[in-house]
């Protein structure tokens, strides 16, 4: 079982420009090490990897080696996309969103997102009646969209933030990353 992921991403529907860039900028920069998987894109930590993603705590536990062949909670990182379309990513501990407009509570989100992601209707606040796009909901760092994802495996919601190191490089000359946790 695992412990979850720490998902960065390109707001909407952006993608990085070159991807095979992103990921050399990556292994230079000590984010991502050796491959585990090249067609899956999955990659061990890197030399500067726990320089670039800051645990919190007095004195966390981070594997970077799995125990057996079919072990996979442990710490890897997975460069997932480009996606043709703008992908959901949730997980158990995902909380019901904000209304971008009066910020309350939306209990029910599965039917407004599944319509958004299919037929790009935008979404209604059954409190306040805003519209909206389903990425302006407010998940709180619990969930998220994008087509293209760096997921940073085996870390509990959370626990681990990207540094200001590791946010200006992606960012480069382009849109800001964002980041948020599944589980």
């Amino acid at each position: 079982m695992s412990t979850g992921k720490l998902l960065l991403h390109l707001p909407g529907d952006n993608l990085p420009q070159d991807i095979a860039a992103l990921e050399k900028g990556l292994r230079e920069i000590g984010l991502i090490g050796e491959s585990l998987n090249r067609a899956e894109h999955i990659f061990q930590a890197g030399e500067r990897f726990l320089h670039l993603v800051t645990f919190l705590g007095c004195s966390p536990y981070v594997r970077f080696e799995p125990e057996d062949d079919q072990d996979e909670d442990f710490c890897y990182i997975k460069l997932s996309g480009p996606h043709n379309r703008v992908q959901f990513r949730r997980g158990s501990n995902t909380q019901r969103p904000g209304c971008p407009g009066c910020r309350r509570k939306i209990s029910d989100t599965d039917e407004m997102i599944e319509n958004w992601l299919t037929t790009g209707k935008s979404c209604t606040c059954p409190h306040c009646g805003a519209h909206f796009d389903a990425p302006e909901l407010r998940w709180r760092q619990s969930a998220g969209f994008g087509r293209f994802f760096i997921e940073v495996n085996s870390v509990f919601p959370c626990e681990a933030i990207p540094s200001q190191e590791l946010l200006n490089h992606l960012k480069g000359d382009g849109e800001a990353w964002e980041f948020f946790y599944i589980q």
